[in-house]
């Protein structure tokens, strides 16, 4: 017994739709699996695990969550203003922030100061940070939430709310190939 030409039709177009399927999820997996050197210590143990509930606070003190920046990649840099390391890698981050406008990911540095936003404003005011908003950690509470070893840490999330790996350590985060890295892991069409 044959199969009408119609049904052949539709099943071949079926199997064309599922392998382009398979190739944009395993192009998106694949856009973060090989972070370059300029990103240093790159862990993927929690990688696919969603980003917590916790909720930041912005300057003025209002509660924010990682669902609202949903369809949006992002760049979550733990720090404190008395890090040494978090203060070195901070200008590259704000750089890295302009780098990225206009490419659906942005960059939080959630503080874990206990001043909060008043150790963060005079810190980016002596520094010249101007493309990064003040963020508090407050309490640590999401540096508790994500698991993390200590300052600076960076979570990069999908725009499917999902950690895609973190960053352990300074990072040279204004690097071509780093900027390049984080547009192709993050960005909204990586999901």
């Amino acid at each position: 017994m044959q199969m009408p030409t119609m049904l052949w039709a539709r099943i071949i177009g079926s199997v064309v739709a599922l392998i382009v399927a398979i190739t944009a999820v395993r192009a998106s997996a694949d856009a973060c699996a090989e972070p370059p050197a300029s990103l240093g210590k790159f862990d993927t143990a929690a990688a696919g695990a969603p980003a917590p509930e916790t909720p930041y606070l912005d300057a003025d003190g209002d509660e924010h969550k990682f669902a609202e920046h949903r369809g949006q990649g992002l760049v979550v840099n733990l720090w404190a203003t008395w890090c040494a390391p978090c203060v070195e890698e901070m200008p590259a981050l704000d750089a890295l922030n302009t780098a990225l406008e206009g490419s659906g990911v942005r960059v939080l540095p959630l503080s874990a100061d206990f001043k909060g936003a008043d150790a963060v404003r005079p810190f980016f005011a002596r520094n010249g940070i101007a493309a990064l908003p003040v963020l508090i950690d407050k309490r640590g509470r999401l540096a508790q939430a994500f698991g993390v070893p200590g300052l600076p840490t960076t979570i990069l999330i999908g725009a499917d709310g999902r950690e895609k790996g973190r960053v352990l350590g300074v990072a040279e985060w204004d690097d071509a190939d780093s900027i390049a890295f984080i547009k192709a892991c993050l960005g909204p069409e990586t999901g």
